[in-house]
């Protein structure tokens, strides 16, 4: 089912009271792909910049909550916990080609650490390192360095 909405259009499952599984596509060219509860994002789900950032993790109540990993256009990726829309405790931050992690905390750089406890941190989150391994590389030259990196994304819908 595909349907027209106020600021993009939505395909996939829906209910009457706004349950359902599928795509919204906003007019300005994001994509949130996963599960709907209400008429909001709610549980896993991957939600596509424009800029070419994504990130995939858990939603309630329409924004990030729980476990999430971003990764930036420009190669870097992300793992850390939000709640209710705020980057909370301990993170890590790999460079585009994984070679340093640093660790982060509430969303902030602290410093940097061995590849080796980067591993073994997300692991305690039941994760497996090839979470790490580089998605395919985007065909077209967009420059996203600027505005890339201005963006929270446990505040992506805020």
């Amino acid at each position: 089912m595909r349907l027209a909405a106020a600021k993009g259009s939505y395909e996939g499952t829906v209910d009457e009271v706004g349950d359902g599984r599928g795509s919204y596509y906003f007019d300005e060219g994001d994509v949130y792909e996963g599960k709907w509860t209400c008429g909001r994002f709610e549980g896993k789900g991957t939600y596509r910049f424009t800029n070419g950032d994504v990130y995939t993790g858990t939603f309630k109540g329409g924004t990030p909550d729980g476990v999430g990993t971003l990764r930036w256009a420009d190669g870097e990726m992300e793992v850390g916990t939000c709640r209710r829309g705020t980057r909370v405790g301990v993170g890590v931050r790999w460079s585009a080609d994984r070679r340093r992690a640093i660790r982060l905390l509430d969303g902030e750089e602290q410093t940097e650490i061995t590849l080796d406890e980067a591993t073994r941190w997300l692991e305690t989150l039941g994760m497996k390192p090839s979470v790490l391994d580089p998605p395919p590389r985007r065909r077209d030259n967009v420059d996203i360095m600027g505005a890339a990196r201005q963006l929270d994304p446990c505040k992506l819908l805020a």
